[in-house]
Parts: structure tokens; sequence; C-alpha cells
């Protein structure tokens, strides 16, 4: 589409034994490379020397909240003094909890601080 062979292309040519410069647009040629550029090129004039016009200016786009994305699974730590909003009323907060040893299954202890061998 621009007038140079593609990368799957080019094997295909040179397999035909052909050359790949006879695939290639004239416009890519030193000839016409040297004609365009004989004058050479003029300098453009720097934002100063821009003609003012009455239109608004480019304006930033805007602005939104959030990250564009996969949202982040970040969750804040409670401090000692915040009690947690629980969404479920049935679930009995840790501090009232009774907890039973799996071990030896005496209630006020875990597993980890038994007294008694494992089984």
């Amino acid at each position: 589409m621009v007038g140079i062979p593609c990368i799957y292309a080019t094997p295909v040519i040179i397999g035909r034994r052909e050359t790949v410069a006879d695939y290639v647009s004239k416009f890519y040629t030193k000839v016409i490379w040297r004609k365009t550029y004989k004058d050479g090129i003029s300098l453009v004039q720097g934002m100063p020397l821009w003609p003012k016009t009455n239109r608004l200016p480019v304006l930033p786009p805007p602005w939104t909240k959030g990250n564009v994305g996969r949202p982040s699974n970040y969750v804040r730590r409670k401090g000692r003094n915040e009690t947690s909003s629980s969404s479920n009323k049935n679930k009995m907060p840790l501090q009232k909890r009774i907890m039973t040893c799996s071990n030896c299954l005496q209630q006020g202890q875990t597993s980890k601080a038994a007294k008694m061998p494992l089984f």
C-alpha cells in the first residue's frame, strides 16, 4: 500500500530470483528524492509570527474521576477504635466469639496455643 514490499513478500520475491528493488515504488528512488529537495526546505516561522485568530484556544480534555482500567483491590485497614460496618447482621464480631481448640476441643484456646500434643 505504501510502495514498499512487506516482510512476507520479500522472501517470495527473493525465492523467485527477482530483485526486490523492482517492486519498490518509483517515488523511493534517488532521482525522485533529488528532484523533491533540489530547492531545499524553507524555514517555518515561529509561533509568535503565526496569524492571530478569534477562535477559542484548545481546551484540555475533561477531568474524570478515577483511573481507567481494572479497579484496584486495595482494602483499607481499620484502626483500633474503628468498628466494622458489616452488612451481614447475623455474623458475630471476632471479639465476642468463643474460640474452640480443634485439637483438645476446649473453649478459650486455639490449636496453636493448645497444651495437649497433636493427635
